[in-house]
This record gives structure tokens, C-alpha cells and sequence, in this order.
């Protein structure tokens, strides 16, 4: 219980640190010159799919777990 407890705090400190640091961003903001060249531009549209890529399978894996225990079947062993 203690631990659930220290979980939704740190939780939640994280979310207000998250808001602040919009709000300051935001409410300070200055206009910038900056250029994006093309390969940098390529280099975050592939970190982006990327880790999109990344979401979806272990999205998958992470909701079939879920799924097999909700259903009580026995967890395959773990491939070496």
C-alpha cells in the first residue's frame, strides 16, 4: 500500500513539474531565427517513427501479458 502511495505521488509531482515547465516556456517566449537544415529535418522524422514503431510492438506484447492474466493462462516460458 506504502508503495502504491509513493507511486501516485511521484506521479503526480511529475505531472505538476510537466505543467510548470509549459507555463514558463510558454509565458516567456521569444521569437527565434533558426534554421532546420534537411537532414535534421530527416533525423527527427525518423527518430519519431521510430520510436512510434517501438510503441507499437511492445504495445502489442504488453497488452497480450495483460490479456493472458486477466484470462488466468499460463505464461509461456521466455525464449533464449
Amino acid at each position: 500500500m506504502q508503495q502504491r502511495v509513493f507511486q501516485q505521488t511521484r506521479t503526480t509531482n511529475f505531472w505538476r513539474l510537466l505543467f510548470l515547465m509549459a507555463v514558463v516556456s510558454f509565458g516567456t517566449e521569444h521569437q527565434l531565427h533558426a534554421y532546420v537544415d534537411p537532414g535534421s529535418g530527416a533525423l527527427i522524422w525518423q527518430t519519431v517513427l521510430a520510436a512510434f514503431a517501438g510503441l507499437v510492438f511492445y504495445g502489442r506484447r504488453i497488452l497480450r501479458t495483460i490479456r493472458r492474466k486477466g484470462r488466468g493462462e499460463e505464461m509461456p516460458p521466455a525464449k533464449q
